[in-house]
C-alpha cells in the first residue's frame, strides 16, 4: 500500500523485493571478487600484510553491500518510483552509486589519511568501480522488471484464455435456455392446447379420453423436464448471488439428494462488497463446480446426503482465496472420478481463477475439494 506522502514503504510488494535483494546480492557478489585487485595493490605497491589488506578490504565491502541494501530499500520503496519503468530504475541505479562513492572514498580517506606513505586521491579509482557497479546494477534492475511484465502478461494471457473458454461455454447455454424457454415451451403449449381443443370436438369419448391424456403428459413433460432443465442450465438465482442460486439448486434436488449448504459470514460480506460485473463471473464458475460436484453425486455414487461448505482461507497478494467443499455419501471412488469429464471441466473452470480441484474419499465420504482466488 502506497503511503499517501509518498514516503518509503515499510512492506515492499514481490516486485520491489526482487529488485532489492537481487541489487543486494550484486553487491555481495562484487564484495568477494573486487577485493583481489586492490589487496594485490596493497600487498605488492603499499607493502601492507595479505591478511590486514583482506581483512580491510572485505570490511570496505561488506559495508557497501550494507549502504546498497539501505539505498535500495529506501529508493524501490518510495512510492514515488515505479520498479517497471526505466528512467526510474536508471535514476536508482545512479543515486545508489554517488552515495556508495562518497561513502567509501570517505572511508578509505579516514583509515588511510593518517599515514603518510599512503596518501591518495582515492576519487579516480572508486569511481571507476562504483560506475562499474552501478551499470550492472542498472540491468539487474531492468532484467528483474523486464520478468515481471513478461510474467504477467504471460498470466493474463493465461487468465483471458481460460475465461474466453468459460464465456464460450456460458454462451452457449444461455442459448440453449432461450431455445428450451422460449421455442420448446411454445410448441409444448401449442400442442397441448389444440390436443385438448380436438378432444373437446370430436364425439368418440375413448378417443378424447385419449388425446387427454395425452396433453396431461405434454404437461407433465413441460413442467417437470423442459422447465426444470431450462433453468438449470443458466443457474436460477444466479444474478442475486450465490447463496440464493445454490438455494434454488437445494431444492430442485430435494426429491432426489438432502444437501445441506454453509455459507460463512465472510464470504458473504466479500461477495456483497464486490461490484457485480467483477463477482458475477466468479459466482457462476463457483456454482458449476458445485453443480457438477451434485450431479455426479447423486448420478454416478447414488448419494442420498450431501454438503456443501462455502468460506474464505487466507489469501495473497492479489486477493482472498476462496476454498469449496462438497462431501457425500456415495459409493463412487476418487480414482475413478479424477479423470472423468466432469472433473476435468471443473479444473477448467477453476482454472480461469488461478484454482485447482482436487478428489478422496475421507471417512467413508467422497470429497470434492476446490480452491479458486477470488477477482479484485
Amino acid at each position: 500500500m502506497r503511503n499517501s506522502r509518498g514516503f518509503p514503504q515499510f512492506g515492499l510488494s514481490d516486485l520491489r523485493r526482487t529488485q532489492v535483494l537481487s541489487g543486494t546480492a550484486l553487491a555481495l557478489i562484487l564484495s568477494v571478487i573486487a577485493p583481489i585487485v586492490g589487496v594485490l595493490a596493497d600487498v605488492a605497491i603499499k607493502g601492507q600484510s595479505l591478511s590486514y589488506s583482506l581483512a580491510l578490504r572485505f570490511g570496505i565491502n561488506l559495508l557497501t553491500v550494507l549502504v546498497t541494501l539501505m539505498c535500495l530499500y529506501l529508493l524501490i520503496g518510495w512510492s514515488k518510483v515505479d520498479p517497471t519503468r526505466p528512467r526510474d530504475l536508471i535514476l536508482v541505479g545512479i543515486v545508489t552509486g554517488v552515495i556508495l562513492l562518497v561513502t567509501r572514498v570517505l572511508l578509505l580517506r579516514a583509515l588511510y589519511g593518517s599515514n603518510s606513505s599512503t596518501k591518495t586521491n582515492w576519487i579516480p579509482a572508486e569511481a571507476s568501480v562504483v560506475v562499474i557497479f552501478a551499470v550492472l546494477l542498472i540491468l539487474v534492475l531492468l532484467l528483474v522488471a523486464q520478468r515481471e511484465r513478461l510474467s504477467t502478461a504471460e498470466r493474463l494471457l493465461s487468465d483471458e484464455a481460460r475465461r474466453a473458454l468459460h464465456d464460450d461455454s456460458e454462451l452457449l447455454r444461455a442459448r440453449v435456455f432461450d431455445h428450451l424457454h422460449g421455442t420448446v415451451q411454445s410448441e409444448l403449449l401449442v400442442a397441448r392446447i389444440r390436443l385438448v381443443d380436438v378432444a373437446e370436438e370430436i364425439s368418440d369419448t375413448e378417443t378424447a379420453e385419449a388425446l387427454r391424456s395425452i396433453a396431461a403428459r405434454l404437461l407433465r413433460v413441460h413442467e417437470t423436464q423442459v422447465r426444470a432443465f431450462a433453468h438449470s442450465v443458466v443457474g436460477e438465482g444466479i444474478d442475486q448471488g450465490l447463496a440464493d442460486a445454490l438455494a434454488v439448486l437445494t431444492v430442485s434436488m430435494e426429491d432426489l439428494c438432502e444437501v445441506t449448504t454453509t455459507i460463512s459470514d465472510a464470504f458473504i460480506k466479500l461477495e456483497r462488497a464486490t461490484p457485480i460485473q467483477i463477482s458475477a463471473p466468479a459466482q457462476l464458475a463457483m456454482y458449476r463446480i458445485i453443480e457438477e460436484c451434485l450431479v455426479n453425486a447423486i448420478r454416478h455414487g447414488r448419494a442420498r446426503n450431501a454438503e456443501v461448505r462455502i468460506q474464505l482461507s487466507g489469501g495473497n497478494r492479489r486477493g482472498p482465496l476462496i476454498e469449496i467443499t462438497v462431501s457425500n455419501d456415495g459409493g463412487m471412488p476418487a480414482t475413478e472420478a479424477a479423470d472423468g469429464a466432469g472433473m476435468r471441466m471443473m479444473r477448467v473452470r477453476a482454472s480461469a481463477y488461478r484454482g485447482t480441484v482436487h478428489a478422496e474419499v475421507l471417512e467413508d465420504r467422497y470429497l470434492v475439494g476446490a480452491l479458486l482466488e477470488w477477482p479484485s
